[in-house]
């Protein structure tokens, strides 16, 4: 099973949480409220 680190900041240019993975640094996903935090966790 792959592991992978996440995080998640909000942002005050966008008004939304970015989502983040510390194994793909490109990679990124804005969304309204924390529940982008579970998204990334059940995928």
């Amino acid at each position: 099973m792959d592991k992978y680190t996440y995080r998640v900041t909000y942002s005050k240019d966008d008004s939304e949480y970015v989502g983040l993975c510390a194994e793909f640094p490109l990679l990124s996903c804005l969304e309204p409220n924390q529940s982008i935090y579970w998204y990334s966790k059940t995928d």
